[in-house]
């Protein structure tokens, strides 16, 4: 034990001077007092006002109190259960426990031979599933819980359950689960705190039976998450069987919407453990979500039954979205979009190009004739043009740019010159780009993503998640052989420019694609040749071959975008899924609509989501969540919503507390299922490589002699109490000891001076 002072070496001279000054001074003070205290009183006065002021040099001067101790650690071990709904599975065996009873069986073995040794050990029994906080196996009573976790991350909850001891790292940690990972990263869980160490221990003990009783379930599940109205829907069914239960009769399938069976079909019965397959087809009668319940005939006596049922959900439409693609001399780029149209699947394009005697449906030669009026135009959702020339000197283009502003999307592409085209005056206002003055640039030209392009729905996809436009960047696209210059207007955003290559005649660089508002509507502007070329060309990197094809993305996202007619700012589900299971969390994204002008609202993302309850007996309620800037992208926000009840449910942005403009609300549905019930066997495998990627050691835990072995690889194993040196560190005079010190001797002068009328 030491005392340490804060204030250095060279200071300690001063503060003697100021500890004598201040006593001259309280002394000087009270014996010129008037009326003058008697000599005893003035002493005590004197002494007071001296003890505080000296105190707070004393403070000043920062005292501590230096201890350090020698502490011995009893070893400790971790008993670590898996905690999520599928250790509550029956795995049958002469007493039909669960695989939860199991491993609380195995625990509390071990529990007993640890406590049992000489010196003694530490033992913690702790409960977790890896997607939250470990806790204590026992509640405050005294009693366990049942298992009821959705989802299990075995890396996380090995790495949480080895920085769970109470001080030094635990010198072994036991797992029992029956080894499924929903998060796929058990087979490279990185390091694991606590059971890297020397002399650390680190086993897993997998639970429940591997093989499994005879069942019947569903393999696989494929169906279209869009469909429309009359239009028929395939959901294919992959059916198969464990343990020889294959059966004799075929195997009934239906789906069902609610009571009413939508689609039956019947398949025959697997063989052994093979697969057969069906497919449902399905006419969705009204628009909206759609949640399918899809029920395959079990097998007599079958123990799990869940995984013979499975939910669907299907985003149904009115229709098609309808694009009409005008041209007035019709070249390869037509034929290229065409082709793309087919490709995205939820678009309907009419052709109409140029003719010897005018324009001419491109399907059927026959006359066609531009409407009058902009309700004329509403029969499209988009429309595209590639050029404006060739269309004809009366062609309506006030009435075309009248039904662009009250919502339809324009997409143009530069296949025309304006000084001898004469753009129209109308459809020149609508573009993001002043067409006036522009020129045709030779190339070749290199293409580049804007700085603030990523997120934009233009670009999506095309990076293969690589991280926002940056992935179109270098010899992603080919170099463009030519380019309509032209400037971008204030309100437009730029999302590709094209540069002169390194060594070329210096021009600088052109807006490529660019995207701006009309009115309600959005207008898209690509001032390049022949698009068409972007479809052929490949990445000579290797490394790039297995992401999407630039240029037919490209052409996907131009048509889809421009059908759309609305807004892209808004809410998406992680991975655009529309069905979660009961219990599970719900991931979910806001993005900013980057073609918005910049404004208090433009290229922000929502604040917040209202979550609210369609059917159920919650409907109608309304809950707000807030959203997190994601790092390093200002256009997205993010949050997880907690598990909810079984129903349907929508998600509507709020900015300032109301709905954002032109974000349609986003539906979902909670299907009353738990991946947890498909788990019907350990997962022997996932337990191995588990064990090889962490260096533990595997323990079946299902064998009659499962306890033996556990209990006996503790035995041979040393747990040894380790010394340390724990320090401890006491300031007299720091916080509120000094304050109440200071406060008596002050107190006390003052009732001094008060009684010999000083005040």
């Amino acid at each position: 034990m030491r005392i340490a002072w804060s204030l250095p070496l060279w200071a300690w001279p001063l503060l003697l001077v100021a500890a004598v000054g201040l006593t001259f001074w309280a002394h000087r003070l009270y014996d010129r007092a008037d009326p003058r205290p008697a000599p005893a009183a003035r002493r005590w006065l004197t002494g007071l006002r001296a003890s505080a002021l000296l105190l707070l040099l004393l403070a000043l001067a920062g005292p501590s109190l230096l201890r350090t101790r020698q502490v011995t650690q009893v070893p400790e071990v971790v008993l670590l259960i898996d905690d999520s709904a599928s250790m509550d599975l029956p795995d049958g065996g002469p007493r039909g426990e669960t695989r939860w009873a199991r491993a609380l069986d195995l625990a509390a073995r071990l529990d007993s031979v640890l406590n049992r040794r000489e010196p003694a050990v530490r033992v913690r029994l702790l409960r977790g599933n890896g997607l939250g906080p470990v806790r204590d196996l026992r509640a405050a009573d005294g009693s366990v819980a049942p298992p009821g976790a959705v989802g299990t991350d075995l890396a996380a909850l090995l790495r949480e359950g080895g920085g769970r001891g109470e001080g030094e790292s635990p010198q072994g940690i036991v797992l029992f689960t029956d080894g499924h990972d929903t998060e796929g990263r058990a087979a490279a869980p990185g390091p694991i705190a606590g059971a890297g160490g020397a002399g650390a221990a680190l086993l897993v003990v997998g639970v429940g039976d591997p093989a499994g009783p005879p069942d019947r379930f569903l393999q696989d599940l494929r169906y279209p998450r869009t469909a429309y109205v009359g239009e028929e829907a395939l959901v294919e069914v992959a059916i198969g069987s464990r343990g020889g239960a294959a059966g004799r009769s075929p195997v009934t399938v239906r789906l069902r919407e609610g009571e009413r069976v939508v689609a039956e079909g019947e398949a025959p019965a697997p063989t052994g453990d093979g697969v057969v397959t069906i497919s449902l087809p399905v006419r969705p009668a009204a628009p909206g979500l759609t949640v399918y319940d899809l029920e395959i005939a079990p097998l007599d006596n079958e123990r799990y039954l869940a995984n013979n049922r499975a939910s669907l959900a299907v985003d149904v439409r009115r229709e098609r979205a309808r694009l009409l693609l005008l041209a007035g001399r019709p070249d390869w780029d037509v034929r290229f979009l065409a082709q793309g149209a087919v490709a995205a699947g939820r678009l309907r394009l009419e052709v109409v190009r140029g003719g010897p005697g005018g324009l001419v449906l491109a399907d059927s030669a026959r006359a066609w004739q531009p409407p009058r009026t902009a309700a004329g135009w509403r029969r499209w959702d988009g429309i595209v043009l590639v050029g404006w020339g060739g269309l004809g000197a009366d062609f309506p283009w006030e009435a075309l740019a009248a039904a662009v502003r009250e919502g339809r999307g324009l997409l143009v592409l530069a296949a025309d010159d304006p000084a001898s085209a004469g753009l129209p005056p109308a459809l020149s206002d609508l573009l993001p780009v002043d067409g006036r003055g522009a020129v045709w640039r030779d190339g070749p030209l290199a293409l580049r993503p804007a700085a603030d392009a990523a997120g934009h729905p233009l670009l999506a996809g095309l990076d293969g998640g690589a991280g926002g436009a940056g992935g179109l960047a270098g010899d992603r696209l080919p170099p463009l052989t030519r380019l309509l210059a032209a400037r971008p207007r204030p309100a437009a955003q730029v999302l590709l420019t094209a540069e002169p290559l390194p060594g070329a005649p210096a021009g600088g660089g052109a807006p490529l694609l660019a995207a701006g508002r009309a009115g309600e509507g959005r207008v898209a502007w690509f001032g390049g040749r022949d698009l068409w070329r972007l479809a052929f060309w490949e990445s000579p990197r290797s490394s790039l071959a297995d992401l999407p094809q630039p240029g037919r993305g490209l052409v996907r996202n131009l048509l889809v975008w421009t059908a759309s007619g609305g807004a892209t700012n808004g809410l998406s589900l992680a991975g655009g899924r529309q069905l979660f299971d009961e219990g599970e969390r719900i991931p979910i994204e806001a993005r900013a609509d980057a073609g918005e002008a910049r404004g208090e609202a433009g290229g922000r993302p929502p604040r917040s989501v209202l979550l609210r309850s369609l059917d159920g007996p919650a409907a109608g309620r309304e809950r707000i969540f807030s959203l997190e800037p994601s790092p390093g992208d200002s256009t997205r926000a993010s949050a997880v919503l907690p598990p909810l009840p079984a129903g349907r449910y929508e998600l509507v942005a709020l900015a300032g507390g109301a709905p954002v403009p032109q974000s349609p609300p986003r539906a979902f549905a909670v299907a009353p299922q738990s991946i947890e019930a498909s788990q019907t066997t350990q997962d022997r495998r996932g337990l191995r490589a588990l064990a090889a990627a962490t260096g533990a050691t595997f323990l079946p835990g299902e064998t009659s002699d499962a306890a033996r072995r556990l209990t006996a690889a503790f035995a041979r194993r040393p747990l040894a109490s380790a010394t340390r040196t724990v320090s401890g560190r006491w300031d007299p005079l720091a916080g509120w000891p000094l304050v109440l010190l200071a406060t008596a001797l002050l107190g006390a002068e003052w009732a001094l001076r008060r009684r010999h009328g000083l005040l």
